[in-house]
């Protein structure tokens, strides 16, 4: 397992106010934003409801908590990544509140 990647720590990810560019002389974002990053793989989404956003983040951090204590102690990265690409799957595949 990689250095990098602690089997003890797992991320808890923030949710913030989006107010980013949609492009030149386009109006700006104004939504909210979780973001929950983990094996140096990023997951976002982006809501009207910091509630939604905070169930979508409790779902993702429990998913990578159980998926990541699944594998074996000695997983390579490539091994998280994979597990963090099912995990991204399922969460996309969750239905919006």
């Amino acid at each position: 397992m990689s250095k990098t990647i602690s089997r003890k720590v797992f991320p808890t990810g923030s949710i913030y106010r989006d107010k980013s560019s949609r492009g030149p002389g386009l109006a700006k974002r104004n939504t909210w934003r979780a973001e929950i990053t983990y094996a140096n793989v990023r997951l976002r989404k982006r809501g009207d409801s910091k509630r939604e956003l905070a169930k979508w983040l409790k779902k993702a951090a429990g998913l990578i908590k159980t998926r990541s204590l699944a594998l074996p102690e000695d997983a390579a990265d490539e091994d998280y990544k994979l597990m963090m690409a099912a995990v991204r799957q399922e969460l996309s595949e969750m239905p919006s509140a």
